[in-house]
């Protein structure tokens, strides 16, 4: 067992789309970068609660403006 799997988070693909369905993939383009095939670690910006709590918070703020300018009626 190598180091890298004992000090980073182990994050494997097969997860990520166990919990998040079909949004795996939106989850790890904004949160996690691939360090190497189908294992992702989090990305400078969003590797505390703290910046993961902004992040979405951005998110949020973001999805909601996008909706104000285009409301369906």
């Amino acid at each position: 067992m190598g180091f890298d799997r004992l000090s980073r988070p182990y994050i494997r693909q097969e997860l990520l789309q166990d919990k998040f369905g079909s949004y795996w993939t939106f989850i790890a383009s904004t949160f996690l970068n691939e360090y190497q095939q189908q294992c992702y670690e989090f990305k400078e910006e969003c590797n505390t609660e703290k910046k993961i709590a902004a992040k979405l918070k951005a998110c949020a703020e973001r999805s909601l403006l996008l909706e104000s300018e285009n409301p369906n009626f």
